[in-house]
């Protein structure tokens, strides 16, 4: 795609043909494909990284464990490790950069960028689309103003209509498309080995979090519906492929967003002791650890049983940490009110 720019290569795959912002990008920068890609790439990694960080703060968590919850962001081995090793996934990249900024203009009532960031997004990839019931859940929750529903609702039939205009526009002869990938990722939702892979090998090493702390989870979803709309609507954006563990990347806001606040209860909740300071390095050491895959990355395990072992035993540990922290907090609770 890039090396037909500005021209279309029509025989480009259904829906990788509808995705022509950075290919073209990159085809029209004076470098090489490969230094074009990787450019474009560091700088949506940079930016990623710096938008998860300002995501977090942006629902009051502190500082610092905004900063250790964005650390275990960019050690992911699926959400962030998988794009920096392959920066011809610059297109992915940059599609949840805008889709978080996207939200944030949106909640800064910053209509104008917002639609310029939305239109970019649907260029680049349909994970756009999913500000729209997000955005809405959100303004129905804080109560905004009619004028900011009529905004909102400006820039979502923008977006839908350069949705449409794109794929009309471009016409392909396949026998693929979204409706036979829902289909298909329907049909494989409830397979033990995807299921597994979505929803906990995906998030290593900080699986057993949401699960641990079920109702911390509960009450953070009542404080913040939208941010359920969020989630519901990534997963089912995940069905729209075979890469269950790496199209559950837009669901990485929401989660490592939990894992601050519960960082923030569990760490920085109280005096912070020496065994804190330990178990957090320990968590850091984790999560670097976690990073580390057969398939991709600078130093490599063995094979998928090695990373198989690894992803048991990290999530093991995580386990034995937060555990430790859930349950003597809860006796320290139990003492001070006897």
């Amino acid at each position: 795609m890039a090396l037909s720019a500005p021209g279309i290569n029509l025989e480009i795959p259904h829906p990788y043909v509808y995705r022509i912002f950075i290919p073209w990008l990159a085809g029209m920068l004076p470098f090489g494909i490969d230094v074009s890609f990787y450019i474009l790439n560091l700088l949506a990694l940079s930016g990623l990284s710096f938008i998860v960080f300002e995501f977090i703060l942006f629902f009051g968590v502190n500082y610092k464990p905004a900063f250790f919850a964005t650390v275990a962001f960019l050690f992911n081995r699926y959400f962030y490790q998988f794009l920096a090793f392959d920066y011809f996934q610059a297109s992915d990249t940059f599609s949840y950069f805008l889709f978080i900024l996207s939200f944030l203009m949106l909640s800064k009532k910053k209509y104008f960028s917002f639609a310029i960031i939305a239109t970019l997004g649907i260029l680049t990839r349909e994970i756009a689309l999913l500000i729209i019931p997000v955005g809405f859940a959100y303004l129905l929750e804080k109560n905004a103003p009619r004028k900011d529903y009529i905004s909102f609702t400006a820039v979502s039939f923008l977006i839908i209509f350069i949705f449409i205009a794109v794929r009309l526009a471009i016409q392909i002869e396949t026998d693929d498309n979204y409706l036979t990938q829902i289909q298909y990722g329907i049909n494989n939702f409830f397979n033990p080995v995807a299921f597994v892979k979505r929803f906990v090998v995906a998030f290593t090493p900080f699986s057993v979090i949401p699960f641990l702390f079920w109702n911390e989870l509960i009450e953070f979803f009542k404080k913040n519906l939208f941010l359920l709309v969020w989630a519901i609507f990534a997963v089912i954006s995940s069905l729209f492929g075979n890469d269950y563990e790496r199209l559950m990347s837009p669901t990485a806001p929401v989660f490592y967003l939990f894992l601050a606040i519960i960082i923030e209860k569990y760490f920085w909740g109280g005096a912070f002791s020496s065994i804190k300071k330990v178990l957090l390095f320990s968590i850091v050491i984790i999560s670097l650890l976690g990073s580390l895959y057969h398939l991709w990355g600078v130093v490599r395990l063995i094979d998928s049983e090695t990373s198989l072992i690894f992803t048991i035993l990290l999530d093991v540990l995580v386990l034995l940490i937060f555990g430790y922290l859930k349950f003597s907090a809860r006796i320290k609770n139990d003492l001070v009110k006897s």
